[in-house]
């Protein structure tokens, strides 16, 4: 009879969530934009993303999260506001040039989120890093290179959504950032994030979207000849699809390591590439599969992962050098109570020859 590894079982099935998220979360924004209910003033396809980050606070913590907001009030507006510029421009981005060519500029949200790191923190990065980063690089000039001829809109797409993506990063890197220096709760800061990011989208949604409810949301959705139920279908699947990849992504990284999240989301990514030509394609002519797309995308991916590695490079040889100290400081340690003892040892010799000397007298 086989045995399941109920650790192994549980370890694929976050993964699986985690790129079933992945690449469901472009694809469903896609077809609401196709529905003419992603209109970019609007904002409203911004939403779903910080309900997700919202729902996160549900989730049972030992932390008090009232005290934890009192203490750190200036870091969750600081990460909320960046989240809303980075999360608005990243979708607006996409919208603009396409879910195909969105994917190859935001898969490189890993290498900009080290680059962050190396600056607050001052991590330092070894070949296997560097590597990473000058790949995916390369991978986005190529990006770059192959929209020169897929109009002004795409091109000003690409632009916005590499742009998002760096401020996406600052998110992570923050987040980092404040648990190292503070001590803070990372899962609860997620989640005042989404909350506070969520107030500041309700603010727009009042002061601008409802005030233009016809011109921003009516019209666009008669124009595309949308449905509305399908509207509301669409909307309430991607907030669940952003809520399990935002489950996901706190439980996938520490259970199955960096290497493995980043095979993940590279599946995700060409899953993304490849329906995005299978089902826009006849819609929007970014959306199609070309030699340079491919190439750009292979080459990110490969950048992405060459710096994922890197990383459990440097881990391991950190681990390494910690055992190795920790070992010498063990060593010395017993040394110096192996010498303690035979100086006690001594001293009880010499107290005891003493006591004889007292007795022979």
């Amino acid at each position: 009879m086989i045995k399941c590894d109920k650790d192994l079982i549980t370890n694929t099935v976050l993964l699986g969530i985690y790129i079933a998220s992945g690449f469901l979360a472009p694809i469903v924004l896609e077809y609401i934009k196709h529905q003419g209910a992603a209109e970019g003033k609007g904002l409203l396809f911004a939403m779903p993303n910080s309900i997700a980050m919202a729902f996160v606070l549900c989730v049972p913590q030992k932390t008090s999260k009232i005290t934890f907001m009192k203490k750190y009030w200036w870091q969750v507006f600081l990460m909320s506001f960046i989240d809303v510029i980075g999360t608005t421009m990243t979708l607006v981005g996409q919208i603009m040039c396409g879910s195909g060519v969105y994917i190859i500029i935001y898969s490189s949200l890993t290498v900009w989120s080290a680059l962050g790191s190396r600056i607050s923190m001052k991590k330092h990065f070894n070949i296997l890093q560097i590597l990473g980063i000058v790949i995916v690089t390369a991978g986005l000039g190529v990006s770059g290179i192959s929209s020169f001829d897929a109009g002004q809109q795409v091109i000003i797409g690409i632009v916005i959504t590499l742009v998002g993506t760096i401020f996406h990063s600052c998110v992570y890197w923050l987040n980092e950032f404040f648990n190292h220096k503070y001590g803070v709760h990372m899962q609860i800061m997620c989640g005042y994030t989404g909350v506070f990011g969520l107030c500041l989208y309700m603010i727009y949604q009042c002061a601008y979207t409802i005030p233009h409810w016809q011109e921003i949301v009516i019209d666009p959705i008669k124009a595309k000849g949308g449905v509305y139920w399908q509207i509301g279908l669409l909307y309430g699947a991607l907030i669940v699809v952003d809520l399990m990849h935002m489950f996901a992504q706190y439980t996938v990284v520490p259970r199955v390591g960096s290497v493995s999240t980043g095979v993940g989301k590279s599946i995700s990514s060409i899953i993304v590439f490849v329906l995005s030509h299978v089902l826009f394609c006849s819609q929007q002519a970014s959306q199609c599969i070309d030699v340079w797309k491919i190439v750009s995308l292979c080459v990110v991916l490969a950048g992405v992962m060459t710096y994922s590695v890197g990383v459990v490079m440097r881990k391991k040889k950190s681990d390494g050098e910690n055992k190795k100290l920790f070992e010498y400081t063990d060593a010395e340690s017993q040394s110096f109570t192996y010498d303690q003892r035979q100086r006690d040892a001594s001293s009880e010799d010499e107290l005891l020859l003493d006591d004889e000397k007292q007795e022979y007298k």
